[in-house]
């Protein structure tokens, strides 16, 4: 990834609301699956560190991280995290069995070889852990986004499963979110596609009080996705993998 694209990251993550969405898409994730505070997590790809922060306050302390950047490793210092390391999501540095709970979010879309990284995962969790996994949404909302970003794919649920059944995993739970904003991404995407609009990404700065309301929508959406566990479409993707 570009190093302008870890700046912006790193300077939008706190107030940015579609940085919050996932944030509470996380802690509903957090809160259904992995209620023991003490639970041995890694985060991998854990960027500028912004999860580990929000794993320090919601009281997982044993947190850990790693990625494959060093200017991501550089901005974790800058926030005053030591618990993490340079590592390739194929080759973590853990024995086997040996973590319970794996984030991943954001990060099968950048790896060329996905499945080498899900067999990985399953090597180094215990039987019964769980790996929380987000993906971009959608292969027809492939854009110049993705290319900036240097994604490989985007999925649906369906990839999802054959991914995760060919390496050991069973789907626990899985739904789609950035349900609102959904139609406006379609209709802006062919657009961009069809007007030959180059930007570097879709990341910027959104204005208030369209900031807050986005956030305002964001909420309601983890709270529907609360209710009933599951939303039917939208620019992203979670699903949580149970190792067999």
């Amino acid at each position: 990834m570009h190093p302008s694209e870890f700046q912006k990251i790193f300077e939008f993550e706190a107030e940015h609301w579609w940085f919050e969405e996932r944030r509470q898409v996380l802690r509903y994730l957090l809160e259904r699956f992995v209620p023991k505070k003490s639970a041995a997590i890694l985060d991998v790809g854990c960027g500028t560190g912004h999860h580990l922060l929000f794993l320090r306050r919601l009281g997982y302390g044993q947190a850990v991280g790693v990625d494959i950047a060093p200017l991501a490793i550089a901005f974790c210092a800058r926030q005053g995290l030591a618990n993490v390391r340079q590592a390739d999501a194929a080759h973590l540095p853990y024995g086997d069995g040996q973590l319970e709970v794996l984030l991943v979010f954001d990060v099968l879309e950048h790896l060329a070889d996905d499945a080498a990284a899900m067999r990985e995962f399953g090597r180094v969790l215990k039987p019964g852990g769980v790996a929380m996994v987000t993906v971009p949404a959608f292969p027809f909302l492939w854009s110049r986004h993705d290319v900036v970003l240097e994604h490989y794919r985007r999925y649906r649920i369906a990839d999802v499963r054959r991914l995760a059944a060919g390496c050991g995993f069973t789907v626990a739970a899985w739904s789609y979110f950035f349900c609102a904003i959904f139609p406006a991404v379609v209709l802006y995407r062919a657009i961009a596609r069809l007007l030959k609009i180059d930007r570097t990404s879709d990341l910027e700065a959104t204005v208030e009080p369209l900031n807050t309301l986005l956030k305002l929508i964001g909420s309601a959406e983890v709270a529907a996705m609360r209710s009933w566990h599951r939303l039917p479409f939208g620019t992203s993707l979670a699903v949580v993998l149970r190792k067999r």
